[in-house]
């Protein structure tokens, strides 16, 4: 019984102590909010607090708005619209742009292996197959961006959801049957004849 009323007290006492910070704390917001809001948030750029809001937040560092690119970055944003066939830059590649040398190498990568023909190369697979596969990985690799912006691209293709359905089909089968042969650790006993 004395234990449990011990118990009562110090949960009291620490419910106290908690109220007067949280009151302390606010008086310190009201005397000074906006040099509390500078030095708690250094992520503020043309008037927008990036973490305000999480709905506002599009990533873990500050995107480079198509508007503040520059020099690499804004050659580089003016290639992804014409090769893509759009009027914005998606945050995919805001966020990439921090760091210009990454932007140029994934970029150069994507382009290269998603749109061959844009250096004048005929791919081997057609380019909905191409947007099938990256859908079906990012599905397996739980990224839901990619998901979201690959199947849009199958959309733009004309692709239909029947079959954007069958590809995730595909690809959950496979995530399943996977993961089901490497937890057995399953002997591979049949394979691709060599020519």
């Amino acid at each position: 019984m004395m234990d449990s009323n011990n118990q009562d007290v110090n949960k009291v006492r620490a419910k106290k102590r908690f109220m007067s910070l949280v009151i302390a704390h606010s008086k310190v917001d009201m005397l000074q909010p906006m040099a509390r809001k500078q030095t708690l948030n250094p992520l503020v750029k043309n008037g927008t607090d990036y973490m305000e809001k999480e709905t506002q937040r599009i990533a873990t560092v500050v995107p480079v708005e198509q508007e503040d690119a520059t020099g690499l970055v804004a050659e580089i944003y003016a290639d992804i619209k014409r090769v893509k066939g759009i009027k914005f830059i998606p945050n995919f590649w805001k966020v990439l742009a921090v760091y210009p040398p990454q932007l140029e190498q994934v970029w150069n990568q994507l382009k290269a292996i998603m749109h061959p023909e844009d250096s004048g190369r005929e791919g081997l697979l057609s380019p909905q197959t191409r947007e099938m596969i990256a859908v079906a990985v990012s599905a397996s690799n739980g990224c839901s961006y990619c998901v979201n912006s690959h199947t849009a691209a199958l959309k733009k293709l004309g692709v239909s959801q029947e079959a954007i359905g069958e590809v995730l089909a595909v690809a959950g089968l496979f995530s399943q049957t996977n993961a089901l042969a490497d937890g057995f650790q399953v002997k591979s006993d049949v394979f691709p004849r060599l020519e």
